[in-house]
């Protein structure tokens, strides 16, 4: 990581780069890979971004926001009630971020993206 801050008590910005592959944005920007920059201060995000957590952990968008919700403390009945989806169905997202993330528990997924946060939240700490 570079910081590029004139003084400590600057804030940070993060640079976030993201791969546009024609066929996964349907198109959206052209035949050819694009990439996205954006610049970000990340004490003004929320710590668990769906986008950021299905970029970097490669989950589907619907499996970044249960891995987002279950790290929030959220269980499978409450994240099917707040997004309209049957309970089964989260279940099934579930173990499909278990998988990917290696995890054995859905309280390892919890404990893998609490301390991704804790490192994102330690954004003043830049070395």
């Amino acid at each position: 990581m570079v910081d590029l801050r004139a003084t400590e008590a600057d804030a940070p910005t993060w640079l976030h780069l993201s791969l546009l592959v024609p066929e996964a944005v349907l198109g959206a920007f052209g035949r050819q890979p694009q990439i996205l920059a954006t610049l970000f201060d990340p004490q003004h995000v929320s710590p668990l971004d769906p986008f950021a957590l299905s970029n970097m952990l490669k989950l589907t968008p619907a499996e970044a926001k249960v891995a987002a919700r279950l790290a929030d403390g959220l269980t499978a009945d409450q994240i099917g009630a707040a997004h309209g989806t049957a309970t089964a169905t989260v279940r099934s997202q579930v173990r499909q971020v278990m998988a990917k993330l290696g995890a054995k528990r859905t309280a390892d997924v919890v404990r893998m993206l609490r301390q991704g946060e804790a490192l994102w939240a330690g954004a003043g700490a830049v070395v």
